[in-house]
């Protein structure tokens, strides 16, 4: 469970936040952050090629309609 809950994209940025509130060294919240930015990112570019594949689906069996 803990690996799914990694790759959700607020786990990292939550973390982040705790340890500035609790005042952790800056490294701490920084790689929080970053793999928080990570993650994200990823999740961004999931998004983009599925969309993209679906689009290209839709253009070669003509489902999609311009309105």
């Amino acid at each position: 469970m803990q690996f799914v809950v990694k790759l959700l994209p607020i786990t990292h940025g939550l973390q982040a936040i705790r340890l500035t509130l609790d005042e952790a060294p800056f490294a701490a919240v920084l790689q929080s952050a970053a793999l928080e930015i990570a993650v994200t990112l990823g999740w961004a570019v999931l998004a983009v090629l599925l969309i993209d594949r679906v689009a290209n689906v839709g253009r070669k069996d003509g489902s999609i309609e311009l309105v």
